[in-house]
């Protein structure tokens, strides 16, 4: 009899995204997501999220943009926001931000959003990345936080411990702005 090999399961094909620009830090998430929401306004397709760290102690929320493969596309971000928002960008600072919390994968666009909706509601700063697989296939992944390694991401681990969401994974920051 004549043996059929199962197809191989498709793998993730997107670029790593280790880069932000980290354009400022504030020790309140309101005027945080304030600046997200302005940014956002003003710079359309460019993703402007809040990322709470703890530093020596206090709790600040950074607000980035991106992401963005490599440094250099960081610092071209960075100039495209200056321009379109007429901003001086001399403080800013392209980071290295491999690593995310993953919070679920969709196959659709609209139910990744929804999931991410819910996040915020319960007070976790969330997006959308699009992600692509070997087959061909899209789907959308959700994503908290935008750190450098582990221990940065300590104060956003426990975070989702109180909220129920020990699932959550650090994991590699892969994908693109949704279309």
């Amino acid at each position: 009899p004549a043996t059929t090999l199962a197809a191989a399961p498709a793998t993730e094909t997107s670029a790593l995204m280790g880069f932000s620009v980290a354009l400022g830090a504030y020790q309140d998430s309101s005027t945080a997501r304030g600046k997200v929401l302005e940014l956002s306004g003003k710079v359309p397709g460019v993703l402007f999220i809040t990322v709470p760290v703890e530093i020596q102690g206090s709790v600040v929320h950074r607000v980035l943009a991106g992401p963005a493969e490599d440094s250099a596309a960081a610092v071209s971000l960075a100039a495209r926001i200056a321009a379109a928002a007429g901003l001086d960008p001399a403080a800013w600072v392209a980071r290295g931000t491999p690593l995310a919390y993953q919070l679920g994968e969709m196959p659709e666009l609209a139910a990744a959003r929804r999931r991410s909706e819910v996040l915020e509601g319960l007070g976790v700063p969330s997006y959308v990345l699009a992600v692509t697989y070997s087959d061909g296939s899209t789907r959308f992944r959700v994503y908290a936080g935008a750190y450098a390694d582990e221990t940065e991401a300590t104060y956003l681990s426990g975070l989702l411990q109180e909220r129920g969401l020990s699932s959550a994974t650090l994991s590699a920051r892969t994908g693109r702005l949704p279309e």
